[in-house]
């Protein structure tokens, strides 16, 4: 019986390693269980990607007369969404795709190039292609912050990159989410961010609202 105790236990450790060694796999599950509980019909308009689309307040209630499903998590870059995106995007029947992410694989490494992060984004979308042939994906450009904005430099080259690779494909998009954000003389304005100088206040998601409503609404249910 206490060999058999050992290796519950020991499985269990094993079990809770291997989650914790998955990236954001707390946060999934958390998905999973509300998939299970209840699971999203289909025709949403989905959102998935990283903190600029997780940490949005109320995007239900942004855009109350569509359907509207976030499933962005953590500080995710593109390698993450493509891992999760089974969990994240595959399994549901969404009517259009939004996308923001880019922006952590900059900053977390200096290595990566403008070739390899369009290269993490082929790989995301090549998946969401498979999935759905024919449903609009729309990328949201990586945007400018206080914090970051030594990277931004980087991020028009990602932005500019991805946007050529978008304009060669059906049902796609490139939303430059990124403009609106900027001062009179070309600096990201403080007044859309919060205290941390990365993430978006409720003034800066009014002015990202203000440019996705038209695209949201344009496919009705």
């Amino acid at each position: 019986m206490k060999y058999l105790v050992t290796i519950c236990i020991w499985l269990g450790s094993l079990f809770s390693c291997a989650q914790a060694q998955v990236p954001y796999a707390e946060e999934i599950a958390v998905f999973v269980r509300q998939d299970s509980a209840s699971f999203p019909a289909a025709g949403m308009n989905l959102f998935v990607g990283s903190s600029s689309f997780r940490l949005w307040p109320q995007l239900e209630q942004a855009f109350p007369k569509a359907y509207v499903l976030n499933r962005a998590f953590g500080g995710a870059t593109l390698l993450d969404l493509a891992y999760h995106l089974p969990t994240v995007a595959l399994r549901y029947q969404p009517k259009q795709i939004f996308i923001y992410c880019g922006e952590n694989d900059l900053a977390a490494d200096d290595s990566v190039t403008t070739s390899e992060l369009v290269a993490r984004f082929k790989r995301v979308f090549v998946l969401l292609r498979e999935a759905f042939p024919r449903i609009p994906i729309v990328f949201c450009s990586m945007k400018p912050s206080p914090s970051r904005w030594g990277l931004y430099p980087r991020y028009l080259e990602g932005n500019a990159a991805i946007r050529k690779f978008l304009r060669r494909r059906h049902a796609t998009q490139y939303l430059d989410v990124s403009t609106a954000l900027l001062d009179q003389n070309g600096k990201p304005d403080g007044r859309y961010f919060l205290s941390d100088s990365l993430h978006l206040n409720a003034s800066g998601y009014a002015q990202w609202q203000n440019i996705l409503h038209p695209i949201i609404n344009r496919i009705k249910p």
